[in-house]
């Protein structure tokens, strides 16, 4: 789900109410990390001009990067696990060979490239490391969705500057 680009506010007020929601339903009332002997633990943040978003990393399924090309103007759809504390992108899918692509998926780690449904499908298994930081401008059209293993899913958008990282709990 994509918010409209003039309505920032309403977005923040979005994810804000998701995440209430989701931190009430996986907390212990009034626990800290330190009292719950979560300490090795990881979790997933993501900071999105100015929301951040804090995930177990063992709740998320994938992490959905959508944005539009500035060259070619055509939507890049990038998907990412968690393994280890690495970011991984595992598959990524764009409507062109344009500008900075890739032409086939050995050239991202990968051993398959396709067509699907108008896209060209790459898989990879490209290690990024802990931490991605991503900018954009306004016409980017950028945005970052959770998918967490209940089918959740937590959406910035729009944003033109993202960090995702994965931290060790009890770090800052």
């Amino acid at each position: 789900m994509f918010l409209p680009p003039r309505k920032p506010l309403l977005a923040l007020t979005a994810i804000t109410i998701v995440l209430l929601a989701f931190a009430a339903a996986h907390s212990k009332s009034g626990a800290t990390p330190a009292s719950t002997g979560l300490e090795g633990r990881e979790t997933l943040r993501v900071y999105c001009d100015g929301a951040n978003i804090s995930v177990p990393t063992e709740m998320v399924r994938e992490i959905v990067h959508y944005w539009i090309h500035s060259v070619e103007g055509t939507p890049i759809i990038e998907h990412y696990i968690i393994r280890n504390g690495t970011l991984i992108l595992v598959e990524a899918e764009a409507q062109s060979f344009g500008a900075g692509h890739p032409y086939n998926s050995e050239e991202i780690g990968g051993n398959e490239t396709r067509f699907e449904n108008g896209m060209i499908v790459y898989t990879a298994w490209y290690p990024i490391g802990d931490r991605l930081e991503i900018l954009g401008n306004k016409d980017y059209n950028a945005s970052i969705t959770i998918v967490t293993i209940d089918g959740g899913r937590v959406v910035c958008a729009p944003f033109v500057h993202a960090i995702i990282e994965v931290v060790e709990d009890g770090r800052p």
